[in-house]
């Protein structure tokens, strides 16, 4: 988290109020010391993550219920599509029957006629029977026939109708649901960023020194006690560790989001008055608090960016003063160096000269002596 983000965040955040975190008081255990650190810096991002949760209950309350009452809506209609279909089925099956029951009667009579004498009473009957069978089924007007035709009818109608029904309901359905995905995906990316930064705070806890360790926690247990919310992040700590603060770095960096709590409270305090009292005078003395806590928080920052560049100037002339060093140093060892090898040259050439002078002095000798002999 910046800086900048933080000024802009911390306001929102105590609208809210600062008794989200219980933070306790710190025990002498290297575990708990960290444990307690850990609290305060994620505390604004702890209630960051509340007050997004909180915005998305309603939204996802809502979500749920439709993707229920669609789904109820689905059972309902695809009960009707059940329904619509056994009904044209039914009345399929009973108009079948029905012409089946007309075929076998016809056969029936027609069976009966040719077992008759044909110049009987009962045969001319049975041809009256018959040919009125045949009209009866050769008719468009049998009521029968009509009823169950448009029973038929009907449950197509009612059959196209909730499968459309249905097809709009799907849609309903697949828009519900992927609502509602969404709204878990946003839910769980913040869930994802705040583990990530609650990670990554306490990897970074592991790379502080011992010192900044206990400068930290000296400078916090303020906190620890009154529970004030500070904009303290893993970003903060990345600087802490980078730049290797020291104790009046360490102690500036907490005084600047101490401040600035500080004067944000002040400001939330006279919103709520103002509100109260209608008074917008009060307003721009809020205003005023919430400017004074990012100018007073900068001081502090700026001092913290001071005290780096004497940390680098420090650094630098101590790396002058070392090569300084060194370069007398290394003149030293070479000028010494120099005379014992013009010492070892000297006396090297003193023994060359003495042995080349007494070698001659031999040669000298050896060739009076050979001459003489010769002689």
């Amino acid at each position: 988290m910046l800086y900048k983000n933080k000024i802009l965040s911390l306001p929102c955040l105590i609208l809210f109020g600062f008794a989200f975190i219980g933070i306790v008081l710190p025990s002498e255990s290297k575990a708990d010391i960290y444990d307690d650190i850990t609290q305060v810096f994620i505390a604004d991002d702890t209630i960051n993550l509340e007050q997004e949760l909180v915005q998305y209950e309603v939204p996802l309350f809502e979500a749920e219920e439709s993707l229920i009452n669609v789904s109820n809506e689905i059972d309902i209609i695809v009960n009707e599509v059940n329904n619509a279909t056994q009904e044209l089925l039914i009345s399929e099956q009973r108009l079948i029957a029905y012409k089946d029951n007309l075929d076998n009667e016809l056969n029936d009579l027609v069976t009966a006629l040719n077992e008759l004498p044909i110049d009987s009473d009962e045969y001319l009957e049975f041809e009256i029977n018959i040919a009125t069978l045949v009209d009866i089924m050769s008719s468009e007007e049998d009521p029968a026939i009509i009823e169950l035709e448009a029973r038929i009818i009907e449950a197509n109608i009612q059959l196209a109708t909730a499968e459309d029904t249905l097809l709009n309901i799907n849609e309903n359905y697949s828009e519900s649901l992927s609502a509602l995905e969404f709204l878990n995906n946003q839910v769980s990316e913040l869930n994802n960023a705040y583990n990530e930064e609650l990670s990554l705070l306490k990897s970074q806890f592991n790379l502080l020194t011992e010192d900044q360790v206990f400068e930290l926690d000296s400078n916090l247990k303020n906190v620890y006690k009154k529970g004030n919310l500070l904009a303290l992040s893993s970003s903060d700590l990345s600087d802490i560790i980078d730049n290797d603060y020291n104790k009046k770095q360490i102690n500036s960096l907490v005084k600047a989001y101490e401040t600035e709590s500080k004067f944000y409270e002040k400001a939330q305090s006279l919103l709520l008055k103002a509100e109260e009292t209608k008074n917008d005078k009060l307003l721009l003395s809020a205003a005023r608090a919430m400017d004074n806590a990012e100018k007073q928080k900068n001081k502090f920052l700026e001092k913290i960016n001071k005290e780096q560049d004497k940390k680098i100037k420090k650094a630098e002339k101590e790396i002058t003063k070392s090569l300084n060093k060194k370069s007398k140093t290394d003149k030293k060892d070479s000028d010494k160096k120099s005379k014992t090898d013009k010492k070892d040259s000297d006396k090297k050439s003193k023994t060359d000269k003495k042995d080349s002078d007494k070698k001659s002095k031999t040669d000298k000798k050896d060739s009076d002596k050979k001459s003489k002999k010769e002689k």
